[in-house]
């Protein structure tokens, strides 16, 4: 018998300290959700809902998408990834997002959604000033998909941040996104890696960035992007305005792209001759204390990312200095020059592990 029927007294008996229900990999099968779904309608204090990795389908998330609709409570979070709901159970959450007063964030990584179920659920993102958060990593998107995501991008709804790595977007998918993300400013953070994104792609990204001034954070990493598109992106973020007013708070500027190496784009980046061998920690370090302290919001690095935050794998000292406040380093560049000789094999190895396992 699946976990979940464990907790259904309590889901029933609106329990105001049961606020989060996680039965991932639980073996739930579609009949199993019709219960769920019925206590989660009469529900109000449920917030955060996963049911990741279980045996659902697209009857299952049509029956979880019903409830959600009818569900008038404080359900922020689905968390639906690695289940195989297909086209059709992105087009019944689709719908159900459209009348949900309270979901914030959803979660469909890993579901076998292709063009048709992205589609709709931009044009249910249209209609709906809530959702923050929309997580479609490792899915069967392509470039009809995104150009659609690209139009709510451009409307400037309330989204802020969008997983789509590992689809199939291509340099076509990516060019409507970039054009749409001059437009936006509410998107913080994107995962484009492993979309086969190529210098094209990587050029008109370099445009959008230029322009934008609310993205925080963007995913690039296991793309086609050669030495063109890596300094077409380099000489971009030299041009990236600060962030507008309304947003300064919240947003700072660029703090973190992914999938290139900065020594590569050290003449660009006006380094010193000998940063060509230095590691992304120096050049960041020797950047915040050498040049404008607002251009180390802006710079690349492909440090390793752990699991829930985005910055969470960032060296601690690092991560203080570029978010808290200045470290003063000294400025004979030899000290750079003996600590930090780059380890080819190793920063391969990081581009390949540092996967984004999630966008928040």
């Amino acid at each position: 018998m699946s976990s979940f029927f464990h907790e259904l007294p309590r889901l029933l008996a609106n329990d105001p300290a049961f606020t989060t229900l996680n039965v991932d990999a639980s073996n739930i099968s579609d009949q199993d959700t019709q219960l769920l779904a019925s206590a989660l309608e009469c529900n109000d204090t449920l917030t955060h809902l996963s049911v990741a990795a279980n045996s659902i389908g697209a009857d299952g998330a049509a029956h979880l998408a019903k409830a959600v609709a009818r569900n008038q409570g404080a359900l922020t979070l689905l968390n639906l990834s690695g289940n195989k709901i297909g086209n059709d159970g992105a087009t019944a959450l689709a719908a159900a997002m459209q009348r949900s007063s309270s979901l914030a964030k959803l979660q469909l990584a890993n579901c076998e959604i292709g063009d048709e179920g992205a589609s709709m659920l931009a044009e249910a993102l249209l209609r709906n000033p809530r959702l923050v958060q929309l997580d479609m990593r490792y899915n069967r998107i392509g470039s009809k998909g995104a150009s659609n995501l690209a139009a709510v991008l451009a409307a400037d709804k309330s989204l802020t941040m969008l997983g789509l790595y590992s689809n199939r977007i291509g340099n076509e998918g990516v060019t409507m996104i970039a054009h749409a993300l001059k437009k936006n400013t509410r998107l913080i953070a994107t995962c484009l890696g492993e979309n086969g994104i190529g210098d094209e792609g990587a050029q008109k990204v370099a445009e959008a960035l230029s322009s934008n001034a609310a993205l925080t954070a963007i995913d690039l990493r296991m793309n086609r992007i050669g030495e063109v598109g890596r300094l077409k992106i380099a000489q971009a973020l030299r041009m990236r305005p600060p962030p507008s007013t309304e947003f300064a708070d919240m947003y700072p500027g660029l703090k973190l792209i992914t999938g290139m190496q900065l020594r590569r784009a050290a003449a660009q980046l006006a380094m010193p001759p000998s940063a060509t061998s230095w590691n992304d920690s120096a050049i960041l370090r020797y950047m915040w204390h050498q040049q404008d302290r607002s251009l180390a919001f802006w710079m690349l690095t492909h440090l390793r990312l752990g699991k829930g935050c985005l910055w969470a794998g960032l060296d601690s000292s690092i991560l203080q200095m570029v978010l808290d406040h200045p470290i003063h380093y000294s400025e004979d560049l030899n000290e750079f020059d003996n600590e930090i000789a780059v380890d080819d094999e190793e920063e391969g190895q990081d581009d390949n592990e540092s996967e984004l396992d999630r966008v928040v």
